[in-house]
C-alpha cells in the first residue's frame, strides 16, 4: 500500500515519543499504511535527527516529553528562534 502524499508532498512522518510502545505501535500502523517513518526517544534524539538533515513532512509529538521546560522547546524549534522569542519578552 503507497501512503498518500502530505502536505509538502513527503511521505514521512517524525514520532517523538519516550513511551516505547506506544511510539512502536504508532510507527508499525504508520508503515503499514506506506509510510516512511522515523522514531525519536528524546526531543534530544529529535533534535539530532532534524541537525542531520531529516525532513519530515509530519511530526507526531509528545507534548509531555521529560525535559520540555515550554511549548517553545519542542524539535522542530530552531535554538535561534526560541532565543529570540525569550529575549523579546
Amino acid at each position: 500500500m503507497t501512503a498518500p502524499p502530505l502536505g509538502d508532498g513527503s511521505r514521512g512522518i517524525l514520532i517523538v515519543e519516550d513511551d516505547e510502545s506506544l511510539r512502536r505501535i504508532v510507527a508499525r500502523h504508520l508503515r503499514a499504511r506506506g509510510y516512511e517513518v522515523e522514531e525519536a526517544a528524546s526531543a534530544e534524539d529529535a533534535t539530532g535527527a532534524l541537525d542531520d538533515g531529516l525532513r519530515p513532512g509530519v511530526v507526531i509529538l509528545d507534548v509531555n516529553l521529560p525535559g520540555r521546560r515550554s511549548p517553545n522547546d519542542s524539535p522542530t524549534t530552531s535554538s535561534s528562534r526560541r532565543t529570540r522569542s525569550s529575549s523579546s519578552t
